[in-house]
């Protein structure tokens, strides 16, 4: 960075300006901005829309990225930056970072301020951090140009500071900043904001009335002719080619070019000639050629929208204004996808994104669907799809896939997140085309051509310095790198966990007066971490790889039958970065150095595709059984085998707490002088009153019992450690039971967090005399049958259940699924599919089957009855209606049985 700026100096001394027309800002603001910063010793030089001149300022104004030379002012290490950075300059008295002011919408928290109150260290540099790299500013101190506070209750002094003095700026829970990392979008501080946050009472979505990215851009196929009666100014000294694969007639093309020609542009039939390509398909000589040189290419769609709203905007901003591919995107050829909670606009944009993709559209959902693309949690087909186990994913995978040309995977956090009380049709429609992508796939150049950008403003630089005044680049007054190098990666933020949730309540409280589901304050209601991506090179260098690192790192040669890989997570920072400088490599000029953006593109892609055998390595390179590869030789054979097996067992579990979250390397050197060692327990805790209302001393304590190689766990499968104070029958109690864990007492973690070292836990059995006694069995006899049951208990058993059941439903899932069986919500329909378990040692082929139905005494419920009764008929099955109570015993004493009380209408008992 350059030195301190000279006080004497104006504030802006050395600037030359321009700001971009646009709709967004007023021609009164465009004045007032002008004059602000002449007054402090900038200059002005008017826009006039020239390509060649874009290099010579050193600020470009404008409320947003979507003008012409966007991309070739970013090229020319110009800033960008919004209106709202003079004014903020101007009253903190120095020249503000740009950056933190770059309409670039893949920095989702520019022009956010974000301050924290009552909150950990931990998390408050967490946020710092994820707030920097997304282009946004974090304040330590409370002052009037905060726009969020971002904190978990009212009490804390800085709280009743923005009450009293009635500031603008938002008080809201720490989830919001949570969930917009997670989806990678901003989404609405609405659900919450405090005092009254809708995440913390009903699951029901927020409906958003308006969005205004899907404006214009619904369909690759538009059918309605926009009105041509106004005087247009977007097509001035423009030429326009419309290629014939249009599929349009020659009535319509009339009426297009009438228009065109009317408004001051012209149709031409000569690829070279023309300013705009139109097409329908991303192939053929024409569109490859177009695309090479630079030319705005768009769909019939795109210069629709140009004529409705008489502005220039980046086909490739909207992902249906760009033409499509003609055998769709890999991967979607056998899908069948269907959609939930989306209305008007929004599904008709899905549908049309669904057959550009190449898949099959289903308005209803069936069971030969493959994926349900849904905007919230909750509805008739969300649960249709978790009985039929079908993929629930959000649009951001649907758009994703559609934007990298290729299917990616599921596997993905953000793919499968939905927040509590957002309904993501919001955030619908803002996932843009990759302009180095689409040449990678679409149209490569020739070996040895230099890249080009997709801006027209590339196609010539002929301009001299004398054509505008020269001038200084002014450099940022306040330095970056500083604050940089301190900013945790993208990984690290996503580590965060917003709030501790309380313990899960019991499945057996007696329900209230309307049925409630008793785990919607438990930790299942809250979302899981995101496992953290590896970065695909150190943050402090960016170039290739070494020799002996590439030769480390193989990369997988992609074969017709893999499947997606999924991309690395998108860094803000890097789509901010310079792109690749553009000129034509015509004959008998100067050669002209690039940043190679293409190459590193390239790079990135197979680093991407090796990091699932970069992660694998790491993972087995911490082990103490883990060979070094040049000593591998010296291994006897057994060894090799065993280790093998012991790698692929491991491998075959799908819990994301299998494999330990990486961290930083400048962490990593740090917990080996704190003794943290590796996970040696995992541990369900239920029950354990110690952390009751107090998440700081939670946060602490779990810290601590990780160092000592404790890992609390939510995957009840993978549990070694069953913690209780006593006989429980909650939810993770019941669940953790069926993998036969030890089962001890909550003073092995008192006495855990009391020591340097992990107690023993045979010194901590759980033993509770009185509550086997109530209950009715022995625990030692649950955990041994547990043992041989191996999970699979209920494996065969199809239980049906009513949505109203007490205990609630997910809970009876959540059981049901830890036992091997599958449970089905029950709504009277007759013709449900119904699969017949396998007969047992016990059963004999004559014996009559069972059919379960778990059910609530409510009058909603005993209706439905007779119609299960019909059901179970209809396939040769006795219908057994019966309580809960029934699922709960078979789960806690790991046995199929039968007591008195628990059928509704005294059926006679479940046989084995």
């Amino acid at each position: 960075m350059a030195g301190p700026r000279d006080s004497q100096a104006p504030l802006f001394d050395g600037i030359v300006f321009c700001i971009i027309p646009s709709p967004e800002l007023p021609k009164c603001e465009q004045d007032e901005i002008t004059k602000i910063l002449t007054r402090h010793g900038a200059q002005h030089v008017p826009y006039d829309g020239a390509a060649d001149k874009i290099r010579n300022y050193t600020h470009v104004i404008s409320p947003t990225a979507d003008f012409p030379h966007y991309h070739a002012a970013l090229d020319n290490f110009i800033h960008v930056v919004k209106p709202s950075w003079v004014a903020e300059s101007v009253a903190a008295h120095r020249v503000n970072n740009p950056r933190s002011y770059s309409p670039d919408p893949h920095l989702i928290m520019s022009g956010v301020t974000i301050a924290c109150a009552g909150l950990p260290a931990g998390d408050v540099e967490a946020i710092a951090g994820g707030v920097l790299a997304m282009g946004g500013t974090f304040s330590e101190p409370m002052t009037a140009l905060v726009t969020h506070l971002v904190t978990r209750s009212l009490d804390d002094a800085r709280c009743k500071v923005v009450l009293r003095k009635k500031l603008k700026c938002m008080i809201l829970l720490p989830n919001w900043f949570d969930d917009c990392l997670r989806l990678g979008k901003r989404i609405s501080e609405r659900p919450y904001l405090l005092p009254d946050p809708a995440i913390l009472k009903s699951p029901a979505a927020y409906r958003p009335q308006t969005n205004p990215d899907l404006a214009g851009a619904v369909t690759h196929s538009p059918t309605d002719m926009p009105n041509d009666t106004r005087k247009l100014t977007v097509f001035k000294d423009k030429r326009v080619m419309l290629a014939q694969d249009l599929g349009i007639g020659h009535g319509l093309r009339d009426i297009l070019g009438g228009i065109i020609d009317k408004n001051g542009g012209k149709i031409v039939s000569n690829v070279d000639e023309t300013d705009m390509y139109i097409c329908f398909y991303r192939d053929g000589a024409e569109y490859i050629k177009a695309s090479q040189v630079g030319k705005d290419v768009g769909n019939l769609s795109w210069l629709y929208h140009l004529i409705t709203h008489d502005r220039w905007t980046s086909p490739l901003k909207r992902l249906l204004h760009y033409p499509v591919p003609r055998r769709g995107v890999p991967g979607f050829e056998n899908a069948i996808i269907s959609m939930s909670n989306y209305a008007g606009d929004e599904r008709i944009y899905l549908q049309s994104l669904i057959k550009a993709c190449g898949a099959t559209y289903e308005k209803t959902l069936k069971n030969s669907c493959t994926h349900l693309v849904a905007a919230h949690q909750g509805g008739e087909k969300w649960l249709a799809a978790i009985d039929w186990n079908q993929d629930i994913v959000n649009h951001l995978w649907l758009e994703e896939s559609y934007a990298k040309h290729q299917m990616q995977s599921i596997s993905r956090p953000e793919y499968t997140y939905f927040p509590k009380a957002t309904h993501l049709g919001e955030v619908l429609g803002q996932t843009h085309l990759d302009p180095h992508l689409l040449e990678t796939k679409f149209y490569p150049r020739e070996p040895g051509r230099v890249p080009l950008s997709t801006s027209r403003s590339h196609v010539a630089n002929t301009s001299t310095p004398s054509e505008l005044p020269s001038s200084r680049r002014v450099e940022d007054s306040v330095s970056t790198e500083k604050t940089e190098d301190k900013v945790p990666s993208f990984n690290d933020v996503m580590d965060w966990d917003p709030a501790p949730a309380a313990d899960d309540a019991s499945v057996l409280s007696d329900p209230p007066s309307e049925p409630a589901d008793p785990e919607s304050h438990s930790d299942a209601e809250l979302p899981p971490k995101r496992k953290p991506e590896p970065a695909p090179a150190p943050a402090k260098k960016r170039g290739r790889l070494r020799k002996a690192e590439a030769k480390a790192t193989p990369v997988p040669k992609a074969t017709p039958t893999d499947k997606p890989t999924p991309a690395p997570a998108r860094s803000s920072a890097r789509r901010s970065s310079v792109l690749a400088t553009p000129t034509f490599g015509w004959e008998n000029e100067p050669p002209v150095r690039t940043s190679a953006r293409s190459a590193k593109v390239k790079a990135e892609a197979k680093l991407a595709e090796a990091m699932e055998d970069v992660q694998a390595y790491e993972k087995e390179r911490k082990r103490k059984s883990f060979i070094r590869p040049e000593l591998e030789a010296e291994v006897p054979a057994a060894a090799k085998r065993k280790s093998s097996d012991a790698v692929a067992s491991r491998g075959k579990r799908k819990s994301t707490e299998d494999v330990p979250l990486e961290e930083p390397a400048h962490k990593a050197k740090k917990s080996k002088t704190t003794g943290k060692r590796g996970i040696e327990q995992r541990m369900v805790l239920t029950g354990y009153e110690r952390w009751a209302n107090n998440p700081r001393l939670e946060s602490g304590d779990t810290k601590k019992l990780r160092q000592l190689g404790i890992q609390l766990t939510e995957d009840c499968a993978t549990a070694t450690l069953l913690c209780a104070p006593k006989l429980l029958r909650t939810k993770k109690f019941i669940c953790a039971l069926a993998a036969a864990p030890t089962a001890v007492h909550t003073g092995f973690v008192d006495a855990a967090l009391a020591a340097d070292e992990p107690p023993d836990p045979a010194d901590f059995p759980l033993e509770d005399d009185e509550g086997e006694k109530r209950l009715g069995l022995r625990l030692a006899d649950s955990l041994a049958r547990a043992k041989a049951n191996k999970r699979a208990l209920l494996k065969g058993w199809q239980v049906f259940c009513t949505e109203g059941v007490p205990g609630g439903v997910e809970s009876m899932r959540a059981i049901v699924l830890a036992n091997g069986g599958q449970l089905v919500v029950y709504k009277g329909r007759t013709a449900a599919e119904v699969k017949n378990r396998p007969k047992a040692g016990k059963e004999t082929q004559g014996e009559e089957e069972q059919l379960i139905l778990l059910s609530g005494d409510s009058k909603a419920e005993r209706a439905l009855w007779p119609k299960f009764k019909e059901m179970a008929q209809g396939v040769a099955m006795r219908p057994v209606v019966c309580r809960k109570e029934w699922l709960l015993d078979v789960a806690l004493g790991q046995r199929v049985g039968w007591a008195e009380g628990w059928s509704w209408e005294g059926e006679s008992q479940v046989s084995v």
